[in-house]
């Protein structure tokens, strides 16, 4: 089912609101004493070819952003925890100074969803000293009911689930803070203020109800749809979040004290930056826009060359990738960065020496062929701006799964420019139902045709996805109902760590091991002995990238050959297995009391503001 978007008008929060909740909470007493945990958990069925070799050198932005968040509020006994580097920590081990933790934050994604579900059952372990448990994240936004009735009695679950942004934390902690008792645990004054009906106007909020509903079954009240930062300068720094990582160690407890910030640049060598945020298009496959609620907002140029010097000046980071849905989608807000970006130098910590950005940082966003083409003139500005590779969005080259302004054509001429300017395209791809594996002649509607098509013309790297029904999307609905999602094999349901992207679980073939095939022979067509030779004899002043071209494709055909042999026992389970499909979308584990609707607010799809002078957010 689609998200729900509040009424024209009512999108955003007030401005200047983060900044007057942050300094709220921070002056009341006690709060800097109170220790917190941020933790994102890692399922590591999920490292697989395109991530293998980045996903434990980029700390999530999502992390990042709620740790700072409960930094900026007074919480300064707060650690931010990357599963993935500290795999055995547990939160009943978890001190600061001495102190049980008495918050836990969990961000959470689908596919990440198994620690999260652990990490909960640890802290009630504890008993009545347990933290308070808060959830966010993308699992949280479109399956907040999952958080609730874990364990083997289905008595254990999150305390509140955030069903957006980390604006619906603060007012959460602004709204325990103020009722919090001199001597009460965080826990103890989030459960007075739930019972007294005292969140109950605070969008975003997920969390369970003492009532029960007629046939005896646990109540989750849902407070409505969440209210949008719209100037995303308001957002703490991304340096803070930096300051509160958890170093990598194998011990089940947290370390003294957090990483080093002279040690960071060692294990996040690339820093995910939240830059823009909306794209102008409506895929159905897609969540974005309802999320965004059909806004496109962004960071000032002052504010992200000053993110860019710090993070590169103090700690050692030079590459950074832009978390956007869809970088180019604003000609004015793209052309203003790029120029503040071109005209600053930054400094060197290891030499002393500044120079622009061009040599100093190498960032990477993701973009739609549609939309840089339209602004390929500023191709060489990105280029003096430190713009060193765009992933592109093309799910489909013949435009038969989408259409949003990909062709053939358009790619050949782009990926050419990009090469001129030293700027890397990088290809995303979606093998899709209907898709053959090969097609005759001039067709490229074939996989292997398109991974070919891609190499022949400049691609870098190619990401081969496999098409599912996503929460919050259009065709989620449609896919569930008609049949087509697997539930089960052998009767043993298929994990949610299955829905990266990387495994089939959705397709109308009879044979899905098939599907299954055609992604890694589409990744074999691109990342090839063959391909990695030519990169290797082509002369550098042909082509001055050869050497990153090089290097990812030996990443690439690496990645390829683990991803292959992780999945034989997956590949060989699908081809004799007896397969269960969905025959209709999940039930929710519980019955949702909705609040906008009992308001009578009626939430529509799409609108959001006009576009307004002096803002940092509009209509799209």
């Amino acid at each position: 089912m689609e998200l729900a978007q509040r009424v024209r008008g009512d999108e955003f929060a007030p401005s200047g609101r983060v900044t007057e909740l942050t300094r709220r909470i921070a002056a009341r007493p006690g709060v800097g004493d109170i220790p917190v945990v941020c933790f994102y958990g890692f399922d590591r069925r999920t490292r697989s070819l395109p991530f293998l070799f980045y996903d434990r050198r980029m700390v999530p932005a999502g992390l990042r952003a709620i740790a700072s968040a409960f930094h900026e509020a007074g919480f300064t006994k707060t650690r931010a925890i990357f599963q993935i580097w500290s795999p055995n920590i547990r939160p009943s081990n978890c001190r600061i100074d001495g102190e049980p933790i008495q918050v836990l934050a969990i961000t959470a994604m689908q596919i990440h969803a198994a620690p999260n579900y652990a990490w909960i059952q640890d802290a009630w372990s504890m008993g009545a000293n347990r933290p308070l448990i808060l959830v966010g994240g993308p699992k949280a936004i479109f399956e907040p009911d999952h958080l609730f009735g874990l364990g083997p009695e289905g008595n254990i679950h999150a305390d509140a689930v955030a069903t957006g942004e980390e604006l619906i934390l603060l007012e959460l902690l602004d709204r325990i803070t103020e009722h919090r008792g001199s001597d009460e645990t965080m826990l103890q004054a989030f459960t007075r203020c739930r019972d007294d009906g005292l969140l109950e106007d605070i969008p975003g909020l997920v969390y369970l109800s003492k009532e029960r509903d007629r046939d005896g079954r646990p109540v989750l009240i849902d407070t409505g749809v969440q209210r949008l930062v719209r100037n995303l300068d308001e957002l703490p720094h991304p340096a803070i979040g930096f300051r509160l990582l958890e170093p990598p160690h194998k011990r089940t407890t947290l370390a003294p004290k957090p990483l080093a910030q002279d040690q960071v640049h060692r294990y996040s060598m690339t820093a995910s930056m939240v830059i823009t945020h909306g794209c102008k298009f409506s895929c159905d496959f897609c969540p974005i826009p309802a999320y965004s609620q059909r806004t496109w907002r962004f960071k000032s140029p002052e504010r992200l060359v000053d993110e860019f010097k710090v993070l590169r000046e103090d700690f050692n980071i030079s590459h950074f990738f832009g978390t956007d849905d869809n970088f180019f989608n604003r000609r004015q807000t793209v052309e203003g960065i790029f120029e503040a970006l071109a005209r600053t130098s930054f400094r060197d910590p290891t030499n002393g020496r500044v120079k622009k950005a061009e040599r100093r940082i190498r960032l990477g966003t993701e973009a739609t062929e549609y939309d840089v083409y339209k602004c390929r003139d500023l191709i060489p500005l990105a280029h003096e701006a430190g713009l060193k590779g765009i992933w592109f969005g093309i799910e489909d080259l013949a435009a038969r799964l989408v259409k949003k302004g990909q062709t053939p054509a358009k790619t050949v001429e782009l990926f050419r420019l990009l090469d001129e300017n030293e700027i890397l395209p990088m290809a995303m791809l979606i093998h899709h139902d209907g898709q053959p594996l090969r097609t005759g002649g001039n067709d490229l509607y074939g996989i292997l045709n398109q991974a070919a098509f891609l190499y022949r013309h400049g691609a870098a790297s190619l990401q081969c996805s496999l098409h599912a029904p996503c929460q919050g999307t259009k065709e989620y609905d449609r896919a569930f109902g008609s049949g087509i999602v697997i539930k089960s094999f052998d009767g043993e349901p298929l994990p949610e760590c299955y829905y990266d992207g990387s495994h089939i679980v959705a397709t109308c073939e009879p044979k899905p091991v098939q599907k299954q095939r055609n992604m890694f022979a589409a990744y074999a067509r691109f990342y090839n002995p063959l391909h990695l030779a030519k990169q290797v004899v082509r002369s550098t002043k042909r082509n001055p990238l050869k050497d990153k071209r090089v290097q990812l494709q030996i990443m690439g055909m690496a990645s390829l050959a683990v991803t292959v042999l992780k999945n034989i026992g997956w590949l060989r389970k699908q081809s004799g297995a007896r397969i269960e499909y969905w025959q209709g979308p999940p039930e929710p584990k519980f019955t949702i009391r909705r609040l906008d609707e009992e308001r009578n607010v009626h939430p529509r799809p799409g609108a959001a503001n006009s576009p307004t002078s002096g803002t940092q957010s509009v209509a799209v």
